[in-house]
């Protein structure tokens, strides 16, 4: 029988293998996450592409199939005798038609006769003006309000044959202002609308025929989507239902503060409304009657353009450039540090109080700039928007102390005075006290190996300062 201190070296080593294997994977999650990425900004960069390569190509035919028209409209009528017949009648029924005529081919013509002339030639192409007028009037309405002239697929066609405008009725109008999605939309269903080259297809007359009268089934996430992270989120916590907070690792807690948002209850037509599965603590008493508790959910975080692209020039000013932040922390109009501020779309930092004031000039207007709001920091003209990214108080006093480290900041060390912020608001706040001790371990555990942490990500730490408030 082996002595107990061998069984528990076993065990250290064991432990020490797994430790290490779990940081391997770790590592290579980050990497993959990382590569999932750059594939999302790939796809989108290429959505953007073929959006654009679609709107030349779809201009460039109605130029073509136009100018076609209008080509062959004018060798059709000048090979024609009829309408020339006709004209020349009118003349001689109407005076003031002949010297119209008479007028426009010796170059000499006014307005009025000019119009009258192509009054007259409509009249022989139609033979009757008013009504085809009024239809014309109308459908050129029509497609004003809607944008772009659809055009038929050239797919079996003529493709030098004139431009043919389709006739919408209400249906297929309403069918043209569904919104496109976006191929990188982790909202994207495969029953979503077709697109361009989908309506053309020879199968698209038949798949419609087929949906008609039928209902849309909800469609399940696949364990590729659950995999990573587009799925319901109540898998999330398998290997941690029913553990105490302050008993849970970092990496466990961590995961489920930078989790994905819940899916939202979605409302589809027919069906009612359809919710994510709550996430429930599993008692270890088990008991068919007991009802299981529902665990708090946590406060996501909204975060801005304006925020992101902020945190980003914070941290470049600070780490890379060694260059102090205190002035871009400051209100452009008051020049004070307010715990609640504002971030406009220009960059530049404006406290609430400000911020009302900017709003309220705006919304008086003045003769030279009308009724808009302008940046007042000095050389910035950028148009002010209503849209503002808000720095919490939590966040701004997390970037003044940041202004005061030295650019080597970790992100441990950041986080580290995060939660030790939290703590001091809230001390019996326990999961935050079992990351903290997580995270000690983690910074021993590289002081004794020599492995040197990461530079602060400023947006990072400042998302889960955001976050660590509104859940405290």
């Amino acid at each position: 029988m082996k002595s107990l201190p061998s069984i528990t070296g076993n065990l250290q080593a064991e432990i020490s293998q797994l430790t290490s294997e779990n940081e391997k994977l770790l590592a290579r999650e980050a990497s993959l996450l990382s590569q999932l990425e750059s594939i999302r900004e790939q796809l989108l960069e290429n959505n953007e592409q073929i959006s654009t390569t679609m709107e030349d190509i779809l201009t460039q035919l109605v130029a073509d199939q136009r100018s076609q028209a209008q080509a062959d409209f004018w060798e059709g009528l000048n090979k024609s005798d009829i309408v020339f017949r006709g004209l020349s009648k009118s003349m001689d029924d109407d005076p003031e038609l002949m010297a119209a005529v008479q007028a426009v081919a010796a170059d000499t013509c006014t307005d009025a006769q000019e119009k009258t002339v192509l009054f007259a030639l409509l009249t022989e192409l139609s033979g009757q003006p008013p009504s085809i007028l009024s239809s014309i009037a109308k459908r050129a309405i029509k497609y004003n309000n809607k944008g772009k002239l659809p055009v038929r697929s050239l797919a079996g066609s003529d493709a030098n044959a004139p431009l043919e405008v389709m006739d919408l009725d209400d249906t297929t109008d309403a069918y043209r202002q569904q919104p496109v999605p976006s191929l990188v939309d982790s909202e994207v269903k495969s029953e979503g609308t077709p697109g361009f080259f989908y309506r053309n297809s020879p199968t698209a007359a038949s798949d419609a025929v087929v949906g008609i009268g039928s209902e849309r089934l909800p469609i399940t996430p696949t364990p590729l989507r659950q995999g990573l992270g587009f799925g319901s989120q109540a898998n999330t916590n398998t290997f941690t239902q029913g553990v105490p907070g302050n008993q849970r690792s970092a990496s466990d807690l961590l995961q489920e503060l930078y989790a994905t948002p819940p899916v939202r209850p979605i409302a589809r037509p027919g069906l009612g409304t359809i919710s994510a599965p709550a996430r429930t603590i599993a008692s270890p008493f088990t008991h068919s009657n007991r009802v299981t508790k529902r665990l708090k959910p946590i406060k996501e975080v909204a975060v801005p353009t304006a925020f992101v692209l902020f945190m980003k020039k914070l941290e470049v000013a600070h780490s890379q450039n060694a260059l102090p932040i205190a002035e871009h922390l400051k209100c452009s109009k008051c020049e004070q540090i307010k715990r609640d501020s504002r971030v406009l779309n220009c960059l530049h930092v404006y406290c609430h109080k400000c911020t009302q004031k900017l709003r309220v000039d705006a919304e008086v207007g003045s003769a030279e700039h009308g009724f808009k709001a302008f940046c007042v920091k000095p050389n910035c003209s950028e148009v002010v928007s209503g849209k503002t990214a808000v720095i919490d108080a939590d966040v701004m006093e997390l970037l003044v102390w940041y202004d005061k480290q030295s650019p080597g900041l970790t992100t441990s060390t950041a986080q580290m005075h995060v939660f030790r912020s939290v703590l001091k608001k809230k001390p019996t706040h326990s999961m935050v006290n079992g990351i903290m001790e997580d995270l000690k371990k983690k910074m021993k555990t590289r002081e004794q190996t020599g492995e040197n942490d990461e530079v602060c990500n400023l947006l990072e730490v400042a998302k889960l300062a955001k976050k660590l408030g509104l859940n405290s």
